[in-house]
């Protein structure tokens, strides 16, 4: 008795074959992946947790599908319908492959990329889920490219098409690349994160996020700047916010009739003002700096603790305070501009 050229005992193997693979894959799937899930529990990290799932799903498919290749091969079959599923075979092993592979990166980027980023302020999240499709169309695309050619297609002219549209789409959209490159290098060289206050020569704000095409700003006005990533990664930029504190320099003008020992104590009240700020690091620097045109200057310079712009300015706000309620009470008092005039007759 035959069927399509194959005998019931060719026929009943090829069963049993399949049968039998199944059941290879659901004894590893119960005893060997059940015990390497105990040791994986053991460990404080859930990469190999996650990992042992990917790999028990992977080898239970490939186990089930080499039983069927195998079971295929007792079976009498046409040359072109062999050929058929061996490239069958092939192309379901690069797809399951490449697919485990991505539910890794996958989980990668969500349990480890995501919580980092958030936790340092590096970058926008919304930019993440562009990157990671990003990532998998490019790797989707060689997969693609190389399963066509095992399979015995000429790439090379699909390739050199890719490479002259891929060349054209690049000139129409140089702008667009270069921004997507600028992005790429204020991640690679950290120049600054979400919630740190930058200077350039044309704006200085603080940073709100960082997108793939512009960056956005609040700037001190509190508008809204939006900056193209292509002239940030080739412009000056000062972070503010690395600065282990913020310095602060005032300048006091003196009336010239102040006398040595008022000058001596105006500069003695300043630095007790900074001392006794918690705000304010102990340390300060006060100096009689020059005689000016219309007084005698004396330079306070002292350094606010907290780098936090609002917060920095009421530190400034109340040592202000404290100094002119000082001298007003020493008697001490401010010049203001003024010109004397000889006139000779």
């Amino acid at each position: 008795m035959t069927f399509l050229n194959n005998r019931l005992d060719q026929i009943v193997m090829s069963l049993l074959l399949i049968v039998l693979g199944w059941l290879v894959a659901r004894l590893l799937a119960n005893v060997f992946f059940k015990y390497a899930a105990r040791w994986t529990k053991r460990t404080m990290t859930q990469f190999d947790d996650f990992g042992m799932v990917v790999a028990q799903n992977l080898l239970t498919f490939i186990v089930v599908l080499l039983s069927f290749y195998y079971a295929t091969r007792v079976l009498t079959l046409t040359e072109s319908i062999d050929l058929l599923i061996n490239k069958i075979v092939l192309i379901l092993v690069a797809l399951k492959i490449t697919s485990s592979l991505l539910r890794m990166f996958d989980f990668v980027v969500h349990a480890y990329l995501v919580p980092y980023t958030q936790k340092n302020n590096i970058m926008d999240q919304s930019i993440i889920p562009t990157l990671e499709r990003f990532v998998k169309v490019v790797v989707w695309a060689i997969v693609i490219l190389m399963i066509v050619s095992n399979l015995g297609y000429d790439v090379t002219s699909l390739v050199a098409g890719l490479g002259i549209g891929g060349l054209a789409v690049a000139l129409a959209a140089q702008d667009a690349l270069g921004n997507l490159i600028g992005s790429i290098s204020i991640f690679a060289d950290k120049t600054f994160k979400v919630g740190d206050f930058i200077r350039t020569e044309e704006f200085e704000g603080t940073v709100k996020s960082v997108g793939l095409r512009s960056t956005r700003f609040e700037s001190m006005e509190g508008t809204e700047i939006i900056y193209p990533n292509k002239r940030l990664a080739d412009i000056k930029i000062e972070n503010l916010s690395r600065r282990p504190k913020r310095r602060v320099d005032l300048n006091f003008n003196l009336t010239y009739d102040t006398s040595t020992t008022k000058l001596k104590e105006a500069m003695k009240l300043l630095q007790e003002i900074i001392k006794a700020n918690k705000d304010t690091d102990a340390h300060s620097r006060v100096h009689f700096s020059e005689f000016g045109d219309s007084g005698l200057m004396v330079t306070l310079t002292y350094w606010i603790k907290d780098l936090d712009f609002e917060k920095g300015l009421k530190v400034q706000n109340d040592v202000n305070l404290k100094v002119k309620v000082a001298f007003e009470k020493s008697k001490i008092e401010m010049a203001f501009p003024t010109r004397t005039l000889y006139m000779q007759k």
